[in-house]
Protein backbone atom coordinates (compact mmCIF):
# COMPACT_ATOMS: atom_id res chain seq x y z
CA UNK A 1 0.00 0.00 0.00
CA UNK A 2 1.41 3.72 -0.68
CA UNK A 3 1.98 6.11 1.46
CA UNK A 4 -1.19 8.06 1.11
CA UNK A 5 -3.50 5.49 0.87
CA UNK A 6 -2.13 4.56 4.49
CA UNK A 7 -2.86 7.62 5.57
CA UNK A 8 -6.37 7.77 4.57
CA UNK A 9 -6.78 4.06 6.21
CA UNK A 10 -5.38 5.60 9.34
CA UNK A 11 -7.40 8.56 9.15
CA UNK A 12 -10.55 6.97 8.61
CA UNK A 13 -10.20 4.35 11.75
CA UNK A 14 -8.85 7.24 14.13
CA UNK A 15 -12.59 9.36 13.20
CA UNK A 16 -14.47 6.39 13.36
CA UNK A 17 -12.83 5.53 16.88
CA UNK A 18 -13.62 9.07 17.87
CA UNK A 19 -17.32 8.51 17.05
CA UNK A 20 -17.49 5.70 18.97
CA UNK A 21 -15.91 7.39 22.11
CA UNK A 22 -17.88 10.13 21.66
CA UNK A 23 -21.12 8.13 21.00
CA UNK A 24 -20.59 5.66 24.30
CA UNK A 25 -20.35 8.69 26.57
CA UNK A 26 -23.52 10.62 25.07
CA UNK A 27 -25.14 6.69 26.52
CA UNK A 28 -27.09 7.47 30.00
CA UNK A 29 -27.90 4.60 32.90
CA UNK A 30 -31.05 3.81 34.65
CA UNK A 31 -30.28 1.42 38.11
CA UNK A 32 -32.78 1.26 41.10
CA UNK A 33 -32.57 -0.64 44.26
CA UNK A 34 -36.08 -2.44 44.52
CA UNK A 35 -36.92 -3.16 48.59
CA UNK A 36 -40.09 -4.23 50.81
CA UNK A 37 -41.55 -1.06 53.41
CA UNK A 38 -39.34 -3.02 55.80
CA UNK A 39 -36.53 -2.30 53.68
CA UNK A 40 -35.82 -6.36 52.83
CA UNK A 41 -34.84 -6.25 49.07
CA UNK A 42 -37.14 -7.62 46.84
CA UNK A 43 -35.23 -10.65 44.41
CA UNK A 44 -36.22 -11.23 40.88
CA UNK A 45 -39.09 -8.18 40.69
CA UNK A 46 -39.74 -7.53 36.76
CA UNK A 47 -38.82 -4.31 35.62
CA UNK A 48 -39.56 -2.28 32.43
CA UNK A 49 -37.62 0.89 31.26
CA UNK A 50 -39.45 2.75 28.63
CA UNK A 51 -38.61 4.49 26.38
CA UNK A 52 -41.44 7.25 26.12
CA UNK A 53 -40.24 8.76 23.21
CA UNK A 54 -39.87 5.23 20.83
CA UNK A 55 -41.86 3.01 22.97
CA UNK A 56 -39.24 0.86 23.39
CA UNK A 57 -39.00 -1.69 26.31
CA UNK A 58 -36.41 -3.04 27.99
CA UNK A 59 -37.19 -6.08 30.30
CA UNK A 60 -35.04 -6.55 33.62
CA UNK A 61 -34.89 -8.52 37.04
CA UNK A 62 -33.77 -7.33 39.88
CA UNK A 63 -30.89 -9.46 41.64
CA UNK A 64 -30.17 -10.60 44.41
CA UNK A 65 -29.15 -6.97 45.87
CA UNK A 66 -32.80 -5.91 45.43
CA UNK A 67 -30.87 -4.08 42.31
CA UNK A 68 -31.14 -3.36 38.12
CA UNK A 69 -29.46 -1.52 35.71
CA UNK A 70 -29.83 -0.64 32.34
CA UNK A 71 -26.59 0.88 30.58
CA UNK A 72 -26.49 2.47 27.12
CA UNK A 73 -29.47 4.25 26.76
CA UNK A 74 -29.80 7.30 24.61
CA UNK A 75 -30.83 10.82 25.59
CA UNK A 76 -34.67 10.68 26.22
CA UNK A 77 -38.09 10.36 28.12
CA UNK A 78 -38.26 7.18 30.44
CA UNK A 79 -40.65 5.29 32.77
CA UNK A 80 -40.15 2.29 34.76
CA UNK A 81 -42.71 -0.08 35.88
CA UNK A 82 -41.82 -2.92 38.89
CA UNK A 83 -44.23 -5.62 39.79
CA UNK A 84 -43.72 -8.51 41.76
CA UNK A 85 -45.57 -11.13 43.38
CA UNK A 86 -46.93 -9.98 46.50
CA UNK A 87 -46.98 -6.12 45.54
CA UNK A 88 -49.03 -3.38 44.39
CA UNK A 89 -47.51 -2.65 40.52
CA UNK A 90 -45.40 0.35 40.72
CA UNK A 91 -45.06 2.96 37.74
CA UNK A 92 -42.22 5.82 37.96
CA UNK A 93 -43.36 9.51 36.84
CA UNK A 94 -41.82 10.52 34.02
CA UNK A 95 -37.80 10.68 33.69
CA UNK A 96 -35.96 12.90 31.37
CA UNK A 97 -32.41 11.33 30.95
CA UNK A 98 -29.44 13.74 29.72
CA UNK A 99 -27.02 12.54 27.88
CA UNK A 100 -24.06 10.69 29.62
CA UNK A 101 -26.08 10.92 32.72
CA UNK A 102 -26.87 7.98 35.76
CA UNK A 103 -30.34 8.09 37.34
CA UNK A 104 -30.00 6.22 40.48
CA UNK A 105 -33.04 5.71 42.37
CA UNK A 106 -34.69 3.42 45.49
CA UNK A 107 -37.92 1.74 44.90
CA UNK A 108 -40.15 0.67 47.54
CA UNK A 109 -42.77 -1.51 46.91
CA UNK A 110 -45.76 -1.93 48.64
CA UNK A 111 -47.53 -4.93 50.28
CA UNK A 112 -50.79 -6.09 48.10
CA UNK A 113 -54.16 -5.93 49.49
CA UNK A 114 -55.03 -9.42 48.14
CA UNK A 115 -55.32 -12.43 49.68
CA UNK A 116 -53.97 -15.52 47.82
Amino acid sequence: MNRHASRIVLSLVLIFGATLVASAQQQGRISERVTDPGDTIVYQAQVQVINLDTHAAIPQKTDTTGSYWVESLPAGRYQVTVQAEGFEAYKSADITLAAGQELIQDVQLRKSGKKD
